[in-house]
């Protein structure tokens, strides 16, 4: 079986499945952005070079991961909120890199538009200003 992204070939579906993570996001590092290849191969990155501690762990990386046993098609990496679409993962997850905080007040949305409306209700900006905050594009940076 190959890859449908990558073109990696796997002579198990279950080898397969646990590669997919990589292309999902899954296999990232919340402390320094390094991809790993497997989900547990983040785990053991996680222990052995970051020294964090199991509990930490399990939060960062829910061990239903690892097994493949996820209640919805896409798992937050860094949190393990769960979603059924891959764009709502990818909106949630600018919450974790500050990307829908005020800049003025501090309060943190949980969608950069949210951001958005709440420099317009409660700060009373223009909409200029506003796109300057909280531009449409704002995208995570993947290392």
């Amino acid at each position: 079986m190959s890859c449908k992204i990558c073109g990696k070939w796997y002579g198990h579906e279950k080898s397969l499945s646990l590669h997919m993570k990589v292309h999902e996001g899954l296999t990232v590092c919340v402390v320094c952005g390094k991809v790993s290849s497997k989900v547990a191969d983040l785990r053991k990155h996680l222990k052995m070079v970051h020294k964090l501690p199991q509990e930490d762990i399990d939060q960062i990386v829910p061990k239903r991961m690892q097994r493949g046993l996820r209640s919805a098609k896409h798992i937050c990496p860094l949190c393990g909120k769960t979603y059924s679409s891959r764009l709502s993962l990818d909106l949630h997850r600018k919450v974790h890199f500050g990307l829908t905080t005020c800049a003025l007040c501090s309060k943190t949305c949980s969608r950069v538009s949210v951001l958005r409306k709440h420099l317009s209700t409660v700060h009373r900006l223009d909409e200029e200003t506003i796109l300057k905050m909280a531009p449409r594009n704002r995208k995570i940076v993947r290392r």
